[in-house]
C-alpha cells in the first residue's frame, strides 16, 4: 500500500518535560489524529536533561525532521535549533504549615534557609536553581536529591524539606513565586 501523494506519515516522537506532560499530550495527540492521522506518535517523558542528552545522542530519531522536544534553558546547547516558547517563574513548594500563598512571593534567600529537596544535579532546574544561588551567594542545604519530580512532590508534604518546581508540576502544595 502506498501513501497518497502530499500526505505527513511516519514516525513522530516528541519529548515532553515530566514536569508539563499533562499539559501538552492530550491536545497534540487530539491535533494530529484530527489534521495528521498518517503520523504514528511516540511521545517520551525526562526531566530536560535527559531529553537533551537524547536528542544530542540522537535517541529521538532526530533524522525525522519533526521530532522535537521541550526544554529548559538552552543557551549550553548551540548545536540544537531551539525556540522560546514560554517564559515561566518557579515556585516555592513547602509543607502546608509554612503558609505559603499563590499572591505572595517568597525571596530566594527563604527558600535556600531551609532543607531542600532537589532534582539530581544535571538536570536543567537544578542547575537554574544552583545558579540563583550563586547570584544570591547562598549556600543550599540539600537533604534530598531525586531524578523524579514525583518523589519530590511527595517528599515536601511529609516534612523531609521544600522544593523548587514550576508551577504546573506543583498542584496539591502551596505554591509561592521564588
Amino acid at each position: 500500500m502506498e501513501p497518497t501523494p502530499g500526505a505527513v506519515t511516519g514516525i513522530v516522537t516528541v519529548g515532553l518535560l515530566e514536569s508539563a506532560s499533562d499539559l501538552p499530550a492530550e491536545p497534540l495527540v487530539s491535533a494530529l489524529a484530527r489534521d495528521r492521522p498518517g503520523i504514528e506518535l511516540r511521545l517520551m517523558t525526562a526531566y530536560s536533561g535527559h531529553l537533551q542528552r537524547w536528542l544530542d545522542d540522537g535517541d529521538l530519531d532526530l533524522d525525522l525532521d519533526l521530532d522535537l522536544s521541550l526544554l529548559y534553558d538552552l543557551a549550553s546547547t548551540p548545536s540544537l535549533n531551539a525556540h522560546p516558547l514560554v517564559r515561566e517563574h518557579l515556585w516555592a513548594v513547602a509543607p502546608p504549615d509554612a503558609g505559603l500563598r499563590p499572591d505572595r512571593p517568597v525571596p530566594f534567600t527563604r527558600v535556600a534557609a531551609h532543607p531542600l529537596v532537589m532534582p539530581t544535579a544535571g538536570h536543567a532546574p537544578r542547575s537554574l536553581i544552583d545558579a540563583a544561588a550563586a547570584r544570591a551567594e547562598v549556600k543550599l542545604d540539600v537533604a534530598v536529591q531525586t531524578n523524579s519530580m514525583r518523589v519530590q512532590k511527595r517528599l515536601v508534604p511529609a516534612g523531609h524539606g521544600w522544593t523548587i518546581l514550576p508551577v504546573w508540576a506543583s498542584p496539591g502544595t502551596s505554591p509561592g513565586a521564588p
